[in-house]
């Protein structure tokens, strides 16, 4: 598929805005739309209204059912910063068939996926690349996906929104943090996540597996909504994942933005979040009990993934992983012919790295790595 068709076919990320959300987040950045993208905006603004008829009549035949549905068991959340492998371990969790997930159809028309399944999603899958943008790896209408996308969606502040607004990153920053941002826009962020998953609870009644490197930032809402759910912590070799994350956002940000892309300040702006990603959950990570957390490195999931997802099954209290083995097996050889992207690393970069995340390369024990 070529370039230019591969950015038209992304720009459907933002059709699930219903017209109340929609208008929320350009309200949110101040209708800063860029004048080539103007269309783009006009044509969110009409499926909208299309989404916003949705929402309603779903609203009108399961309202009451979404409300009464008690979410099953305690979620499992993955967390971590982008590129620790948390996609990959999101996939790996979801063969139990024991559990559920978020689905990208789901994440992406959030308003109402419980009656439009049936006739839409034939028509996403026409638009709904193959392969994602950022490095490759095979996405579907039915794999596990970022509740985060469904909160940018449904208008709960989101840095999600940083794709679209990439000149408003000073903003997004505030928006990690829901410790930091308006009460009014928390409390709105809390109803929002937890009707999602009711929806999906009432769709199909399991344990959740939910997956947001935001969620990081969360652990405290998290317990108090959820105070017996489980974490699993990816990290991952930091040299590695600088290069790989600016990688993201630039091909996010080309591909998505609402606005031209901008990256000013890009390299800056993951050297912080990182920061306060880290920070935010050694603040935290206190408050989850030993028995609701295991710590994985990215290294050891990628070199025998099948002991670290029995130590997975262990750390957190899951029983019956030997039978979930034959699934891991199988979908692990499908992924035989997969090969990652490669960076080179400036060894300004590498020393920069160094001294800027020096707390987290040594708490986790990448001191010893080397420039490329």
């Amino acid at each position: 598929m070529k370039s230019g068709n591969k950015k038209k076919e992304s720009y459907f990320f933002w059709l699930g805005f219903d017209l109340l959300s929609w208008f929320r987040v350009l309200s949110r950045y101040r209708y800063r739309i860029g004048l080539r993208q103007i269309p783009i905006a006009l044509a969110i603004t009409v499926v909208g209204a299309v989404q916003t008829l949705l929402r309603l009549a779903e609203h009108l035949i399961y309202g009451k059912k979404i409300a009464r549905t008690e979410i099953v068991d305690n979620p499992i959340f993955i967390i971590g910063h982008w590129r620790t492998g948390t996609t990959h371990l999101h996939e790996l969790l979801a063969l139990d068939s024991r559990f559920t997930f978020p689905t990208t159809y789901e994440c992406f028309s959030p308003h109402h996926f419980l009656i439009s399944r049936r006739f839409v999603a034939p028509f996403i899958k026409l638009v709904l690349p193959a392969r994602r943008m950022q490095d490759n790896m095979a996405i579907g209408i039915d794999h596990p996906q970022e509740d985060e996308f469904a909160l940018g969606m449904l208008g709960a502040v989101s840095p999600y929104m940083n794709y679209a607004f990439p000149h408003q990153k000073a903003e997004h920053l505030y928006f990690y943090d829901l410790d930091k941002i308006d009460r009014r826009e928390a409390q709105r962020w809390e109803a929002a996540f937890v009707r999602f998953l009711k929806k999906v609870t009432l769709l199909r009644p399991k344990a959740l597996i939910l997956k947001s490197p935001p969620h990081t930032f969360r652990i405290a809402t998290l317990l108090r909504l959820f105070p017996r759910a489980r974490f699993v912590y990816l990290v991952r070799n930091p040299y590695d994942v600088f290069l790989s994350t600016v990688h993201l956002w630039k091909t996010l940000a080309k591909s998505l933005s609402l606005q031209s892309a901008d990256f000013t300040g890009l390299e800056e702006h993951v050297f912080e979040v990182f920061n306060l990603m880290h920070q935010k959950f050694e603040d935290t990570r206190n408050l989850i009990p030993d028995s609701q957390l295991c710590t994985v490195r990215f290294e050891d999931l990628e070199a025998d993934p099948i002991g670290q997802m029995r130590i997975i099954y262990e750390r957190i209290g899951l029983d019956g992983f030997n039978a979930i083995v034959p699934a891991l097996q199988k979908y692990l050889a499908g992924l035989a012919a997969y090969r990652k992207n490669s960076y080179t690393l400036a060894p300004e970069t590498h020393a920069e790295i160094t001294q800027r995340w020096g707390p987290f390369i040594a708490r986790y024990g990448y001191g010893s790595t080397r420039p490329n």
